[in-house]
């Protein structure tokens, strides 16, 4: 039962989502499908509180280093599956650059996980996961921002370096918080633990994904409507269809198709630059919330194994 209101639940609200820009958000269905998953996604929390066997527990999310762990697995996750999905429609459609190129700049986010996530997993039973988490958030901050700086530049190299900080600081976050949610727990809801991780890092591929697409999809409309209303009264949804039809194009009144295809990529690159403005805000407010989470007694205590507790267990 619990798996079937979560699916639900989190299936309207993503549909919500993605059809906000085209529906707008005074509209019924949109009212009606945020609301309806908002309400399943209460009756799931409700039911999973009261279930002998849950499918996720949430009871450890009431306080220590769970939630907080969470939280960052989530931020991060939205954050990277946000990049690599939009940096190759930049690459390819703006920049004009080739697969070859724009599976290079995918693949610097792998060049120093493979020896990070080992290194963070050990520092992390050494008690310093809140180095690793700080250091990672950190990384994702400057990653977002050096693909700012690489977008408006058009400077290839900016991001594919900013590809590499954020594949280093998802290894650097991925393996300590995964470790901190484990931990908190007995040996007998290890498996409960990680569903945990898993569930989190989900909600940031699709919820926090969707939210993305939203706001840069309306950004987009925001910045090319004075653009082109002009030459083609039509509605938000059947004017993405004309601006995406190639044979349609040229028939915008005036408008050449070059200059259709610059309005397009201009209101693209100000949708990707707002939305990754956004998400820097949110990794350097999360980086913040770690730094601040950790120096509480309590989570502290949780997080970083004194000494003698070290010494104990060797």
């Amino acid at each position: 039962m619990g798996c079937l209101l979560l699916t639900v639940g989190l299936l309207l609200i993503v549909l919500g989502l993605e059809q906000w820009s085209d529906w707008g958000i005074a509209d019924a269905r949109i009212c009606l499908l945020l609301g309806s998953g908002a309400a399943v996604m209460f009756v799931f929390v409700w039911h999973e509180l009261r279930a002998p066997v849950p499918l996720i527990e949430l009871r450890t999310l009431r306080g220590g280093q769970v939630p907080f762990a969470l939280v960052f697995l989530t931020v991060v996750q939205c954050l990277s599956i946000f990049l690599t999905f939009n940096l190759p429609i930049f690459l390819e459609h703006v920049e004009s650059y080739g697969s070859l190129l724009v599976s290079i700049v995918l693949a610097m986010t792998s060049i120093g996980s493979p020896l990070l996530a080992p290194y963070a997993g050990r520092s992390a039973d050494a008690g310093r996961a809140r180095l690793m988490l700080t250091g990672g958030l950190g990384l994702g901050v400057l990653a977002a921002g050096l693909t700012v700086c690489g977008v408006l530049s058009r400077q290839y190299a900016a991001i594919a370096g900013a590809m590499v900080l954020l594949g280093c600081g998802t290894a650097l976050v991925y393996t300590p918080a995964t470790s901190l949610v484990i931990s908190a727990h007995p040996e007998t809801e290890k498996g409960i633990s990680s569903a945990l991780t898993v569930e989190a890092r989900q909600l940031g591929a699709t919820v926090g994904l969707a939210s993305c697409q939203v706001l840069m999809t309306s950004m987009e409309w925001l910045h090319r409507r004075p653009l082109l209303e002009k030459d083609l009264a039509v509605g938000h949804g059947a004017l993405d269809k004309v601006l995406f039809d190639s044979m349609a194009a040229p028939a915008l009144g005036h408008r050449s198709a070059a200059e259709v295809d610059a309005a397009v990529d201009s209101a693209f690159v100000f949708g990707f630059i707002t939305v990754l403005l956004v998400l820097t805000a949110i990794v350097l407010a999360t980086t913040l919330t770690a730094l601040w989470a950790f120096e509480r007694p309590g989570v502290r205590h949780r997080i970083e194994p004194s000494l003698s507790t070290a010494e104990a267990e060797s």
